[in-house]
């Protein structure tokens, strides 16, 4: 498997050779924001939207980005070329160098990192038996200023994960301070009960991520009625079906939640459908 590459700061490098100052606020505090994606075809898929969720987010949170969502994609699609092969790409800006939670000054410009891979997708066997899911003892605080935003601050999902896997399952599923589902630990969850597509309204606390997004799209133009509300454990155990979503993962089916069957086929009609239409889509990109 070729070597990825790794664009910082107007330089190129392998990846093991690759290297940040020991002072990037990215490292000393999570003071970073990131996005991944992956390709089809040699295409980044869906690239803008990432970058606007990017950019966006970047404003909000007052980060300087040193280059332009353009010059980005640019380079993207160079380090893609040169690796020749599918792709994982993560794009990640921190607020630059300084040591200090409050640092008197702060860098004119944030520090931008962007590692292309070599894709490793998930195993087959994953979608074919669907996703074991254990809810999780931590909780998605809904009201935090980081709601919406993909930070570098990702310890509480690394934990939350982690005791997942203690317990046998695939991926954690949080809840808000209401005790209403929120999302996984790096996907968002949807769940499907009498034909009708249910998903965590942004306000319950989710990532607005961007397959998400796209999948209540494919499923709008299917003809499948979406609703984004409230959800809750009872519902997503009870529901006719149920999977989870994410640049990486697609469209993945989720078994179980906490030992116990979701739905009776593994994937679902519903699923299978979706799935589909997300296959024919990233053909075309």
């Amino acid at each position: 498997m070729s070597e990825g590459r790794v664009y910082i700061d107007g330089s190129v490098s392998a990846e093991s050779e690759a290297r940040i100052p020991a002072g990037d606020r990215g490292f000393l505090y999570g003071d970073a924001l990131f996005e991944t994606l992956r390709t089809y075809g040699g295409e980044p898929f869906l690239l803008d939207r990432h970058l606007e969720r990017l950019m966006g987010s970047c404003q909000e949170l007052e980060i300087t980005p040193r280059e332009s969502p353009a010059e980005i994609a640019e380079i993207v699609l160079q380090l893609v070329a040169e690796l020749k092969a599918e792709a994982y790409v993560r794009i990640a800006i921190s607020r630059g160098s300084g040591y200090g939670p409050w640092p008197k000054e702060l860098p004119e410009h944030g520090r931008t990192v962007i590692a292309v891979r070599p894709l490793v997708p998930p195993a087959a066997e994953l979608y074919a038996r669907g996703m074991r899911v254990a809810t999780s003892q931590l909780m998605r605080f809904e009201g935090s200023p980081l709601v919406g935003h993909k930070t570098a601050n990702y310890l509480e999902a690394v934990l939350a994960r982690g005791d997942a896997a203690e317990h046998g399952a695939d991926e954690a599923l949080l809840l808000n301070t209401a005790g209403r589902i929120s999302e996984l630990s790096a996907a968002n969850v949807f769940a499907v009960v009498y034909g009708r597509l249910l998903t965590p309204d942004l306000e319950e606390g989710p990532l607005p991520g961007i397959t998400r997004q796209f999948v209540l799209e494919l499923a709008e133009k299917a003809g499948i009625k979406t609703h984004c509300g409230q959800l809750t454990p009872e519902a997503l155990g009870d529901a006719d079906e149920a999977f989870a979503t994410s640049s990486l993962l697609e469209i993945c089916p989720i078994a179980e939640l906490d030992g116990q069957k979701i739905g009776e086929a593994v994937p679902g009609q519903v699923t299978q459908k979706l799935q589909a239409a997300y296959r024919a889509a990233t053909a075309q990109s």
